[in-house]
This record gives structure tokens, C-alpha cells and sequence, in this order.
């Protein structure tokens, strides 16, 4: 008899919370989860787990008596709430008792963002689709559908890039160099027992043929494709980026960070969605501790102005931001279509004893040791410049060096003398200065990666322009005659 296919979305669950070992289920559910019906398995499986389900009522609409001020007979709208269960699952691996979460409609908000590992689904995913490929010989590599990368620089830019149909890797654009891989989709080698398609990012998404009786047996499955290393030979640029773990580093990392926000000193950091959102279906955001207020954008200052309003700024603490303060996404009708824990949507960049780190949905990340060290060599291998410039003052801004270096004879000042192109929304400027032995020079001054960033891409993006488009060549030349 054929089974019926199920979609299946699990989270694995840590093994352990705050140092603490689990006591019950309910240990990973966020505090403010509202009104829940729980219900626990019946006897003769051979797992355990726990079912929980939303038991919100039905509403009316916020945008019902809007429209009812144009139709005075308009009836009483029922609101269509939007389902949410989560399905916890305990299973013997082994000697180790392992937790999963699967869940369904909006269910993964019931979880603790710090409940759950992060980019298990991916590796999962990527093991998954990879494994058993032979090295040598003619290899079908059509195997990915669409990936969703984040490139972290002076804005993080969060990409999702989809196929019409299943293509290699390489055909998707990721720069591996710059590029951050969170999620792919793609087939699976084995397709009876993990389906035609598998996704991964934090969780596992599978579509197969599984009875709830193994579900037991799935979930030891997921565990034992997470443990495979077959990623590492086509993906192993993934682990240059690695999650701190080393607890005190951790701590210290937080207690800067906390700091900084205590003091109002933003820098690098920002609030913002940690994850792809529908943008079309967000009408605002708001706050657990002020819910009366609400906001159209996410940023980090309204934020800390708003818990200073409160009197809750002075006093703020990292567990506060992990488990108390809590920021939602709402949709036309108020109801949360993303919903979060303010350390999760803290984002950026932090500086700390001469090391930058990345802060990204709850976790510290910073380069691969080994990885930072081939960077460097790179580096250091790259001739430098020897041109003359003049001693920059301390109060110089970049205006200020730009033109003093333009006085010199071997340099010509393009700085500002920008190039407008039908086909790009903002100027690109050629250079800040060129010289007499033909080198293209830019110019920024060293505050953060920021600022070194904008200086790469500005020069990446001009010399690349200066190969490619005959127009900005063209505009150039102008340029350097007016100048």
C-alpha cells in the first residue's frame, strides 16, 4: 500500500539549556507563547513526546471597521487565525537521549530561538544531496533548486536565489569569499526514503512517505545524515565562519555588547529580521515591553529609546534580550507573522581586544583560525604602493587628504568627479586620485570594516566597470580632461 507523503519541518534541539540539563518539554518554549492546548502521546510508541496548539479565539479583524465606516451594513467579519502546533519528540541515539522539534503552520515560534541548533538543517541538507557522489567519472551535479546566502559587509544583504529547475551549484553566483550560505534547497541522493526535494537551514525540511509510528526512526536518521562529514568535500569554505563556543569568550562578548547598548553606543550594530521575511504581509513591528506602540521599520535606536522610556535601558541584560524582550511582525489583520527574541535580531558587527566578531540570530561568530591565516598571507603578498602622499593631520576628514595629495604633480584629483550610468541608481566615482604611472587610487579613512569595506567595493566595482562598459570609459576620459 503506498504511504501518503507528509512535509516535515524539524528543529533539533539542544541538549542542554542555560548549562542546565532538560527537566521536560516545556523547557524550550518561549515564555509568552499565550494560550496553548497540550497534549501528550498516547501509550504503546515507542518515543515520547508532546503536542502543543495554539488555542488562540477567533477575532474580528483590526481592518474590519475601516471599511465598515464606508458600508455601514457590513456584517461581522470572522478572522482567520492562523494554526500553530509543535510536536516535541524525545529519542534514544545511541547512549544519548536527543530532542526534536517539528513544526507546523507557525509552531516554530513557540520555540526559544536558543532552543535549537543553529544550521543543522543546512548540514543536514547538504549531506543529504552530496553524499556517495564519486570523485572521478561522469557526475550528474544538477542537484540544487534554490539557496538563500547572506553577504555581511558595510549592510548586510540577506539574497535568495531560485532556479526554474534543479542546476549546479556554481550556476546560483555565491562568492564563496564574501558569501554566507543559510539555507538550500535541492534533491537528496536516495530519493524513496528522503523524497525528491530537501531543504535546510536552521531546520530540515523533507517531504516523504512516513508514518507517525517511526517518526522515532526519522528523527535518528536526521541525526546520523547531521554526523556525516560528505559536505566538507564540496563545502568545506562554509567552516571559515565559526560559531564561538567557548563560553567565557561568549560571556565576555555579551557583557561588551550589553555595554554598548546600555550607553547608546550603536556602532556596527542594527535590529532587523534574522531571517527572509514576506515584506508584502508586514505592516509593522512592536515590542513585548511597550505593546501599545508599534513601529514601520526595525531599528536598534526606537528600540533602546523605547526601553529608556520604560526605564528598562540602565538596568538591561543579555538574558533579558534572550528570553524577556520580545519583537513582533505584524500583518494587516495585527496578527504576528514573525515573532522573535530581541537578541536574534541583533545583528552587526563587534569589536573586541583587536578581533571582529559577527553577531547574527543569538550567536558570536568570527573567522576560521587556519582560514584568517591563508587571508593574511594573501594579503601580505600584495605589493604595496610607494607612491608620495602627504602627512595626514588629525583632523583631517577625507576631503582634506584627497585635495593636499592632488596638489602633488604625479597625482590628478577625480575625487567626487563622479560617472552616472542608465543602467546603475547611484554614482560610481572612477577614483579619489589617479597617477602618473597609471595606478587608479581610492581613498578612505580607517574608522571600521565598514568603512574598509566601502573602500573594496568601491574599487572593485570601478575597476570592473572600467573593463566591461564602454560608456563609463567614455565618461572617464571626460572626467580626467575636465579635471
Amino acid at each position: 500500500m503506498k504511504k501518503n507523503y507528509v512535509m516535515l519541518n524539524a528543529f533539533r534541539l539542544h541538549d542542554t539549556m542555560d548549562g542546565e540539563d532538560i527537566g521536560t518539554f516545556d523547557d524550550f518554549l518561549v515564555d509568552d507563547h499565550g494560550p496553548l492546548k497540550i497534549y501528550d502521546l498516547r501509550p504503546g510508541f515507542p518515543f515520547k513526546a508532546r503536542l502543543y496548539v495554539s488555542g488562540k479565539e477567533d477575532k474580528e479583524p483590526p481592518w474590519a471597521e475601516y471599511l465598515r465606516s464606508g458600508f455601514a451594513e457590513l456584517p461581522k467579519i470572522i478572522n482567520i487565525v492562523t494554526n500553530r502546533a509543535l510536536l516535541i519528540i524525545a529519542v534514544k541515539f545511541g547512549d544519548q537521549k536527543i530532542h526534536f522539534g517539528f513544526s507546523f503552520g507557525f509552531g516554530r515560534y513557540f520555540l526559544k530561538s536558543s532552543s535549537y541548533v543553529r544550521n543543522y538543517g543546512l548540514t543536514v541538507a547538504l549531506n543529504a544531496i552530496y553524499r556517495g557522489i564519486p570523485k572521478k567519472g561522469i557526475v550528474d551535479f544538477n542537484l540544487i533548486q534554490s539557496l538563500d546566502v547572506k553577504t555581511v559587509s558595510a549592510n548586510t544583504i540577506h539574497t535568495r536565489r531560485q532556479s526554474n529547475r534543479r542546476t549546479a551549484f556554481e550556476m546560483f553566483g555565491v562568492d564563496i569569499q564574501r558569501d554566507i550560505l543559510r539555507s538550500i534547497t535541492g534533491r537528496p541522493a536516495g530519493e524513496t526514503e528522503w523524497g525528491t526535494r530537501i531543504s535546510g537551514s536552521d531546520a530540515v525540511t523533507i517531504a516523504c512517505p512516513v508514518d507517525f509510528k517511526d517518526l522515532g526512526e526519522r528523527c535518528k536518521l536526521i541525526e546520523t545524515l547531521y554526523r556525516r562529514t560528505d559536505y566538507k568535500d564540496y563545502f568545506s569554505w562554509i567552516d571559515h565562519i565559526k560559531v564561538v563556543t567557548d563560553p567565557r569568550l561568549k560571556e565576555e562578548l555579551e557583557s561588551e555588547m550589553q555595554a554598548k547598548l546600555i550607553k547608546k553606543d550603536i556602532g556596527n550594530l542594527e535590529l532587523a529580521p534574522p531571517e527572509i521575511v514576506d515584506w508584502d504581509r508586514i505592516k509593522c513591528f512592536r515590542f513585548s515591553f511597550d505593546p501599545d506602540q508599534t513601529y514601520e521599520e526595525l531599528e536598534l535606536g526606537p528600540f533602546l529609546a523605547a526601553l529608556d522610556s520604560k526605564e528598562k535601558l540602565k538596568g538591561l541584560s543579555i538574558k533579558q534580550l534572550k528570553s524577556v524582550y520580545r519583537i513582533e511582525a505584524l500583518d494587516n489583520n495585527d496578527e504576528p507573522v514573525g515573532n522573535w527574541n530581541a537578541l536574534q535580531c541583533l545583528c552587526g558587527e563587534l569589536s573586541y581586544k583587536n578581533q571582529s566578531y559577527i553577531l547574527e540570530g543569538n550567536d558570536f561568530s568570527a573567522v576560521d583560525d587556519r582560514y584568517r591565516k591563508d587571508v593574511d598571507t594573501y594579503v601580505e603578498s600584495i605589493k604595496e604602493y610607494v607612491g608620495k602622499f602627504p602627512k595626514c593631520a588629525a583632523k583631517w576628514h577625507e576631503d582634506d587628504f584627497n585635495i593636499e595629495s592632488g596638489k602633488y604633480s604625479e597625482y590628478l584629483l577625480l575625487h567626487k568627479q563622479n560617472v552616472r550610468l542608465p543602467e546603475k541608481t547611484t554614482p560610481i566615482e572612477v577614483c579619489d586620485l589617479l597617477s602618473d604611472d597609471h595606478c587608479f587610487i581610492h581613498v578612505k579613512p580607517k574608522f571600521s570594516s565598514s568603512t574598509l569595506s566601502h573602500l573594496f567595493s568601491q574599487g572593485y566595482i570601478s575597476g570592473e566597470l572600467l573593463c566591461t562598459s564602454p560608456d563609463f570609459r567614455k565618461q572617464t576620459l571626460a572626467a580626467i580632461s575636465d579635471a
